[in-house]
Parts: structure tokens; sequence; C-alpha cells
């Protein structure tokens, strides 16, 4: 889930745990590289930053 127009993404640590890269693939197709931010083993939660100069839109609510 993208949750900064910047390109900051949360998503699960074990879909990526054992990656040598990651890229983040969105619904309109496009997919864009990324670096890992932060992971937790203990959450099962990593963060991510888009590779990237666009603005993403962010689900609210």
């Amino acid at each position: 889930m993208i949750v900064d127009s910047s390109g900051i993404v949360v998503t699960n640590n074990h879909v990526i745990k054992d990656a040598d890269e990651i890229k983040v693939a969105l619904s309109d197709g496009r997919e864009f590289e990324s670096k890992l931010l932060l992971r937790d083993e203990t959450t099962d939660l990593a963060v991510l930053k888009i590779e990237a100069k666009d603005k993403f839109p962010v689900l609210s609510g």
C-alpha cells in the first residue's frame, strides 16, 4: 500500500524477505524499482521507497 505521495510503501516483510531486488507494481501496469528502508520481522512489516520522481496516489480514509 502506498502511504505517501512521494512513494513510501508499506508491505509485509515475508513478501520481500528473500528478495535481491524489489519492484513495486501499480494497478495501472507501471512497475518501479524500490529501496528497502525498514523491516521488522516481529510485526511482519516492511517499508519501501519507490525510486521515481513521480507523485503517487495515496489511499485515505
